[in-house]
């Protein structure tokens, strides 16, 4: 038996369980460098230290799971040539090079993970997949943002640890464990303890020895703090999870869809079951002294900037200043989800986001298999269809206005050029109108050149005496931060610096415009496409990520207060609610309502594979992937799931009954007019 253990096929056995080891130094390294950066977000965990000790141990499981997956095509080959006596240091350099690339990818997305996770307060998931054919802006926005230098210098060491670490195993072992199985008792031995080795490599990939099903994202979900949850959770894990609930013809239902749409159309006083959404309302096309409209759309525009105050001098000035004058304040706004592309929808057209779904592609390539599908019909990137939605730069359009939008990108980032120019908006500026000489960065130009670019084409659009809408996407609040020395310089964080900027950008473009003729007859909006994740979350969602300012400024206001409304309200109510302050009513039905004029109980929004929906006294959150629910207490921050069973009850089918109907809406009727 002595021999046995000097035997190839005990060295092979070695070699696997030592790697299997040498996995978990790695994936505990990353977990604690993730821990490390959102420290912060346990100072409120009940027993910190025994909670954050308990999801180490779960993270295990977790990465056993990833780690057992991996090791099956090893333990299935490795183990049977050593018995064969077909065993050596270049067999072992062969494993070498598979175990080398799966972990490098396994590695390069637990190190992505964590900036990710620092900017969005969840795991990287299927939404990725959204941005994979713009590769150039892709890249400069990581290669560009020298923050993430850190992470890509964790990145390279461990791989270069890892695989050095496995050549040196691969050729100790192949040195010291040189003796055949040539007995009978000893093959008979091996195969014994290789049935057991499957045996531990199955449970492994299940997580769990009993019970039905493997152990799932929800069984992390052990504590009341949301971050120490997620961070037992293995980020290629929860990748492969997101991308599974959501496939193609197997996306998973909220609720019954005719449901749904009964229950959206009692909640909107809207017959949705006969695609009332795409059809007009019998309503005058003109408007009686039709009034400009400028909306700004301001990048990752969280409330909390609003508020912000740095030695005490306001981080906003400006912003704070239009408040107090002639305007209309939403303090209490949320987008409805946390990209751009869905800022862009709901403000524009009034449609909810849905999960990780690009809204401005009517093509979901949220499955990773169609993006590198070859025969795809759709591989002309430039030539996504776009949805037909119907809103804000439709009706206007159809009443005479004329409508520009104004981006600081290329055209076709986002499916822009298609979503803009067949959803009514007659002209389209871009990078590509803008000189070489402006570009700034991977974005194109800053937020300074694009407001002054505006400025000069709505003068020209003026001039013809026709009423007109301008929309613009501003982008200095986002990676990779390129501002004015001036701003850049300033003793503050990246995104604090970006935020001064363009409040100082939009002072100069309202100073300018108030010299104007037209300055008078124009109704201004100010909002984020989507918020930012500033301080501690103890919620599932934290709500900074979905909070955002609406201002509504206009010298046709002055003379009135100042107002601030803090009822419930999103970017989906801002389609109705212009056209209320227009004087007419919308052309199009949408999924918003006037909240000047109304009042919502609660709204509704989406952080990519979770569902919030809010009001004044409650968070409710589901998270797809999980499947759990949470109702937060917003006084306390407390879970009340347990005891509030009518207020969740209300929420869920509120909130679902809506995304439920924009699913359906979005499949049967909008993409089908392409």
């Amino acid at each position: 038996m002595k021999n046995f253990f000097k035997s190839k096929f005990f060295g092979a056995l070695i070699y696997l369980a030592s790697i299997q080891v040498i996995v978990f130094i790695f994936l505990f390294l990353y977990r604690l460098v993730f821990l490390t950066a959102g420290y912060e977000n346990t100072i409120y965990a009940d027993n910190k230290w025994l909670t954050i000790l308990h999801a180490f141990f779960l993270s295990l499981r977790f990465d056993n799971m990833v780690a057992s997956y991996i090791l099956v095509i090893p333990l299935t080959i490795l183990p049977l040539l050593a018995i064969c006596n077909i065993f050596s240091k270049k067999i072992l350099y062969i494993f070498n090079i598979y175990y080398i690339l799966i972990y490098s990818v396994v590695f390069a997305v637990s190190c992505m993970d964590i900036p990710y996770f620092q900017y969005f307060f969840r795991h990287i998931n299927a939404s990725i997949f959204n941005w994979m054919e713009y590769g150039n802006e892709t890249a400069g926005m990581i290669l560009e943002e020298k923050s993430y230098y850190l992470y890509f210098l964790l990145y390279v060491v461990s791989v270069l640890l890892f695989s050095s670490a496995i050549y040196f195993i691969a050729r100790k072992i192949s040195g010291l464990f040189t003796y055949r199985l040539n007995k009978k008792t000893h093959i008979v031995f091996a195969f014994a303890i290789l049935l057991i080795g499957y045996t531990l490599c199955h449970i492994g990939t299940k997580g769990r020895i009993r019970g039905a099903g493997s152990f799932d994202v929800q069984h992390a979900y052990f504590s009341e703090n949301s971050f120490i949850n997620q961070m037992a959770i293995t980020p290629v894990f929860y990748l492969y999870k997101s991308m599974g609930y959501n496939k193609p013809n197997t996306e998973k239902e909220l609720m019954n869809p005719v449901e749904a749409l009964e229950l959206a159309g009692e909640y909107l006083n809207t017959d949705f079951k006969h695609n009332a959404y795409s059809k007009r309302r019998m309503v005058e096309d003109s408007i009686n002294n039709p009034h400009n409209i400028v909306l700004v759309l301001i990048e990752s525009f969280a409330d909390n900037y609003l508020h912000m105050e740095v030695n005490g001098t306001p981080l906003m000035p400006y912003m704070q200043k239009l408040i107090s004058g002639s305007c209309y304040y939403f303090d209490n706004f949320y987008s409805q989800g946390t990209h751009t592309n869905q800022g862009i929808v709901s403000s524009l057209y009034g449609f909810p986001s849905l999960f990780e779904r690009h809204m401005m592609k009517s093509l979901d390539i949220n499955n990773f298999g169609r993006i590198i599908n070859l025969n795809d019909e759709f591989q002309d990137k430039n030539n996504y269809p776009a949805p037909i939605y119907n809103g804000l730069p439709k009706d206007l359009s159809g009443r005479g206005y004329e409508t520009m939008f104004f981006t600081t990108h290329i055209a076709r980032y986002d499916n822009g050029q298609s979503l803009f120019l067949n959803n009514g908006i007659n002209k389209l500026f871009s990078q590509e109108s803008y000189p070489e000489s402006a570009w700034v960065n991977v974005w194109g130009v800053n937020d300074g050149y694009l407001l002054e670019y505006a400025l000069s084409e709505i003068n020209n659009s003026a001039s013809k005496g026709k009423p007109f809408f301008a929309g613009m996407m501003t982008i200095s609040n986002h990676p990779p931060y390129t501002l004015p020395q001036d701003f850049s310089n300033l003793p503050l964080e990246n995104d604090q610096k970006a935020m001064v900027y363009t409040d100082h950008c939009i002072e100069k473009f309202m100073e300018e415009a108030s010299r104007k003729d037209w300055y008078n007859n124009t109704i201004f909006i100010f909002l984020g496409d989507h918020g930012k994740i500033i301080g501690t979350s103890t919620y599932e969602i934290p709500l900074s990520l979905n909070h955002v300012p609406l201002i509504i400024h206009s010298p046709l206001f002055e003379g009135n207060d100042p107002k601030i409304i803090s009822n419930p309200a999103g970017q989906i109510d801002i389609y109705p609610t212009v056209m209320g302050l227009l004087n007419t009513i919308p052309v199009y039905n949408s999924f918003g309502i006037d909240v000047i004029k109304n009042e919502r109980d609660c709204i509704y929004f989406t952080s990519d594979d979770k569902l919030g929906c809010v009001n004044n006294k409650y968070l409710y959150v589901y998270n797809m992937v999980s499947d759990q629910e949470f109702l937060y207490d917003l006084d306390t921050q407390k879970n009340v799931i347990s005891n509030k069973q009518n207020i969740l009850d209300s929420m869920r089918d509120y909130s679902f009954s809506m995304i439920e109907s924009a699913k359906y809406i979005l499949k049967n009727d909008l993409e089908k007019s392409n």
